[in-house]
């Protein structure tokens, strides 16, 4: 039995083109490929039949990339294991070499080819917060943690100045009248004066 070159899937595939890229739309997977241009080639020129010889020969004239089927491996492995080629079957076997192509390949290593994936959400999924799109129920709330332990007390702040002086307060009740001091001694009795004259 003749060898079989890796060939791209077509069936459940919807393809766009974007540019030299080309994103990829894998309807059983539910999974968006957004191949760079130089896997975009290795992806249109995988149709069984294309050797890797000659996909390494396209990638040195579309992209500046050398002629060496290391680049060509490292596309199809990857093209192999997001399932957008066909099953392997008879398909000659070419090992992943990226990380020795990375070493060697230095400055022009951002041209390799390269896939980025996300998985993208059915529309049950994307529906089932119910009829309409609705939100979600809220989530319980989590259980309030522990207390942390009381800090240390602070250091005493500064004495605050003298406030004003308050106003004078009412004057008070008069006091109760003392007692009646005793009589002193008589003093001595003065002298007689002189008898008048008598009259005519």
């Amino acid at each position: 039995m003749p060898e079989r070159y890796p060939k791209a899937r077509t069936a459940t595939l919807r393809i766009e083109e974007l540019g030299d890229e080309l994103l990829v739309y894998d309807l059983v997977r539910h999974r968006a490929h957004c191949l760079n241009a130089a896997a975009a080639t290795v992806f249109r020129l995988a149709d069984g039949r294309t050797s890797p010889a000659r996909m390494a020969a396209e990638l040195a004239a579309r992209h500046g990339l050398p002629e060496d089927e290391e680049v060509v491996e490292i596309a199809v492995d990857e093209l192999r294991r997001l399932a957008l080629l066909e099953p392997a079957g008879s398909e000659i076997a070419l090992a992943p070499s990226r990380r020795s192509m990375l070493r060697h390949l230095g400055a022009i290593a951002a041209a390799l080819p390269a896939i980025a994936s996300i998985t993208v959400p059915t529309p049950a999924a994307a529906q089932s917060a119910g009829s309409g799109g609705g939100a979600g129920g809220t989530g319980s709330t989590g259980s309030t943690g522990s207390t942390g332990s009381t800090g240390s007390t602070g250091s005493t702040g500064a004495t605050g100045s003298t406030g004003a002086t308050g106003p004078t307060g009412p004057t008070g009740s008069t006091g109760s009248t003392g007692a009646t001091g005793s009589t002193g001694a008589t003093g001595p009795t003065g002298p007689t004066g002189s008898a008048g004259a008598t009259g005519s």
